[in-house]
């Protein structure tokens, strides 16, 4: 959309913001700063672009870069968003009680807004956990999660220092509640190490086949997908009788098949059979698309272009 916006008015400062931002997001750092470079020279007061500039050079590792960049947009606007990139700026590069106070500064500015003011308090609970001072760290992240329960930073920081704590029950809700929000690798991943370290399964309830992904034979999915009535629980013998496929393979197998549950729209000419045998011969979808590509045996017709 920001392309398209900058074809349409090639000075229209807000489309080159956007177009910085989705090239950081990418990882294209030295393009997110050309971006953010055009816009300042139409717009030298867009502190917006100063913060991704800044974002980027911080992300290459120019720290001297970044302090300049988010100085200026301090200068520009001093809110929550310039005190909180600076924030983390300090911190990174070793000014610990510096960090802190500014971060404490953006939280106190970005009040009136919870969200804005929950990721800071993530990011500032996170600092001290890295820390090791896991209980100021508890007590920082209090407020966000009474306020933004449903904050994802928030619901993910908080199971950390949970189980830095070792109160992994209280670990695992907190996870749980994340992956109800929206499919998460950390959450994921963190409700399978503690299963383990309690030598007992988790249950990861939720109507997103897409986790179907991570069924182990200590972590299963309880799909809702028919409703709560109907929990059907998952793991990895119940996702290969039913799809054909083993777990770490269904993502593969979904992308073929289409699910427009997740958004996926499928391949022309693919279904459920055709998907799981073409998984079972050729493995991930990248080697299947190799396959295809080099003429292999097995395509239904029209479904390998």
């Amino acid at each position: 959309a920001s392309g398209y916006a900058v074809q349409l008015g090639p000075r229209f400062v807000g489309a080159m913001d956007g177009m910085a931002w989705v090239k950081g997001d990418r990882h294209l750092f030295d393009e997110s700063i050309d971006w953010g470079k055009k816009a300042i020279a139409i717009d030298p007061g867009n502190a917006a672009a100063y913060g991704i500039i800044g974002d980027a050079a911080l992300q290459l590792g120019d720290y001297d870069q970044a302090y300049a960049d988010y100085q200026k947009m301090t200068d520009l606007r001093p809110d929550v968003s310039s005190y909180s990139r600076g924030a983390y700026l300090l911190w990174v590069t070793g000014k610990r009680q510096d960090s802190f106070w500014l971060m404490e500064k953006a939280i106190r500015a970005g009040a009136p807004y919870a969200e804005n003011t929950a990721w800071c308090r993530a990011r500032l609970a996170l600092m001290l956990f890295y820390d090791g001072a896991y209980l100021p760290a508890e007590q920082t992240l209090a407020p966000a999660v009474a306020a933004a329960p449903r904050n994802m930073p928030v619901l993910l920081a908080a199971g950390r220092i949970k189980i830095a704590l070792h109160e992994n029950a209280a670990a695992r809700e907190f996870y749980q509640r994340a992956l109800e929000v929206a499919p998460n690798g950390e959450a994921l991943g963190a409700m399978g190490d503690v299963a383990a370290v309690d030598g007992a399964p988790a249950e990861v309830v939720s109507g997103d086949r897409v986790l179907l992904a991570v069924a182990t034979a200590r972590v299963t999915l309880r799909y809702t997908g028919k409703g709560i009535a109907k929990l059907a629980g998952m793991g990895p013998a119940e996702v290969e009788t039913k799809y054909g496929v083993p777990p770490a393979n269904y993502a593969d197998f979904a992308v073929l098949r289409g699910d427009p549950s997740d958004g996926l729209p499928g391949v022309p000419g693919i279904g459920e059979k055709t998907a799981a045998a073409l998984v079972a011969r050729f493995g991930a979808i990248e080697d299947i698309v190799l396959a295809a590509e080099r003429g292999s045996a097995g395509f239904p017709s029209g479904a390998a272009n």
